[in-house]
């Protein structure tokens, strides 16, 4: 994955936290700091994507703060959606490849 968006992304989530308080929205920034950090370690699925996706538009909404959120998260988003489907269809060609029996 991209690590430099990551970092920024974690580095933003972490700093506006310790120097901020949101109330119920401090779980919800440690939720998706452990999600992005999940991300170097394993390819995620589209729902937890998702997951992370409303998140950051949820706390672009509310909190000026967290606008450039988006801007790291996109690109990034769109990378991991294109890998998910470049590996299903490896997945569907590798089972058509069997069935033909070649």
């Amino acid at each position: 994955m991209q690590n430099e968006s990551l970092k920024s992304m974690i580095s933003i989530l972490t700093t506006a936290k310790k120097d901020n308080d949101f109330g119920e929205d401090n779980k919800k920034i440690d939720n998706l700091c452990i999600l992005l950090k999940q991300l170097e370690i394993k390819m995620p699925t589209i729902d937890e994507i998702n997951k992370i996706e409303k998140d950051i538009l949820d706390l672009e909404i509310k909190y000026d703060i967290f606008n450039e959120l988006s801007y790291y998260f996109n690109p990034l988003c769109i990378k991991i959606k294109n890998n998910i489907h470049n590996e299903e269809v490896r997945k569907i060609r590798e089972e058509n490849k069997t069935k033909r029996g070649v």
